[in-house]
């Protein structure tokens, strides 16, 4: 199911992209109210749902005695695929920057400190993994609620802040992050068609929708908001953590009677997908808005086609001279003792 799961935030996040960058391109103008309250929903839930999976999958691996050595590896591995994604993504972009809504340069490019589009995901994840795997909070409940209560004063102080550097972007996810190591089991185990799970999941919606209708300003977790208040940063967080969990919820109803194969398969590659996805989804829609095509449900839905070519990406990728962009070389990865 958690494989499902990821598949889902994945394409949350392509379609997140997509509308975005019609959003920012300026082709929609009078249609765009249902466009922009898509975004705010999208924005709100994928990432902090990814973040919750990833601190579940941290918890399981250490559960089933992960070491210090495998850590290590691990984070190197993340920083590895930034560097690398960070050349990639940047020559792409220097190639394409005619079309781009925002053109990139070589010094921003050779400036890894401060990265490029969604490459800052790579070094949150290292971050994150070494910040929750040196804690461990899941091991008592003091430990639990003291990373609790530190990661939500961090989500506080963060949300709505796109920091200019790695170190300082993604920072409200952590909380999230922290959330899915603690709670995640037990959710897990309690999930499911029951009714529990049912109560859970409907008081989460109604929660979400309430805020949603009352029309107050939602501030999103992750992109820069100059103009948020105290209001729209409680909403912004009340809406992420009852949305993400309705949708876990509800998704793990749904799982007993319905089987997600694909969902699956695009969870279990999330990464390179994630990584990958940037370099087909702006191309669609550059070359559909060139041919007059100006619909907007139709450019989104079409340039989600982006990840169905990730997909065919990363299945290419498996061969020798393309694996490098999706994992460390042996020879590199068997020289962490």
């Amino acid at each position: 199911m958690l494989d499902a799961l990821r598949g889902l935030a994945i394409v949350g996040v392509v379609v997140g992209h997509a509308n975005l960058g019609i959003l920012q391109s300026g082709i929609t103008y009078s249609e765009s109210l249902f466009f922009r309250n898509l975004h705010v929903v999208l924005y709100s839930l994928h990432l902090p749902l990814l973040a919750f999976l990833f601190g579940i999958n941290i918890s399981f691996s250490f559960r089933a005695g992960r070491n210090s050595q495998k850590l290590i590896r691990r984070i190197v591995e993340f920083f590895y695929l930034y560097l690398v994604w960070t050349l990639i993504q940047g020559v792409y972009e220097i190639l394409g920057s005619r079309f781009a809504n925002t053109p990139v340069t070589w010094q921003e490019v050779v400036n890894i400190f401060k990265p490029l589009g969604h490459l800052w995901f790579l070094p949150w994840v290292a971050i994150a993994y070494a910040a929750i795997a040196t804690l461990q909070p899941w091991h008592n409940i003091c430990r639990a609620m003291l990373t609790l209560l530190g990661s939500g004063v961090l989500a506080w102080f963060f949300w709505g802040v796109n920091g200019e550097y790695f170190y300082l972007q993604g920072l409200s996810l952590i909380f999230f992050a922290v959330g899915g190591s603690v709670f995640g089991n037990i959710i897990i185990k309690n999930s499911g068609f029951n009714l529990l799970s049912i109560s859970f999941a409907t008081f989460a919606t109604l929660v979400c929708f309430w805020i949603f209708f009352q029309g107050v300003r939602v501030t999103l977790p992750t992109l820069q908001d100059v103009d948020k208040t105290a209001q729209s940063v409680l909403s912004g967080i009340l809406f992420s953590i009852f949305g993400m969990l309705a949708v876990f919820l509800i998704f793990s109803i749904i799982y007993q009677k319905i089987n997600f194969r694909i969902l699956e398969t695009v969870g279990y590659y999330s990464l390179p997908i994630y990584l990958a996805h940037l370099l087909f989804v702006p191309p669609v829609r550059v070359l559909l808005s060139k041919i007059g095509m100006s619909d907007i449900m139709v450019l989104v839905c079409a340039s989600t086609l982006g990840l169905v070519l990730s997909f065919l990406y990363v299945f290419f990728s498996k061969n020798a001279f393309l694996r490098w962009t999706i994992s460390m070389p042996s020879p590199c990865r068997n020289m962490i003792k």
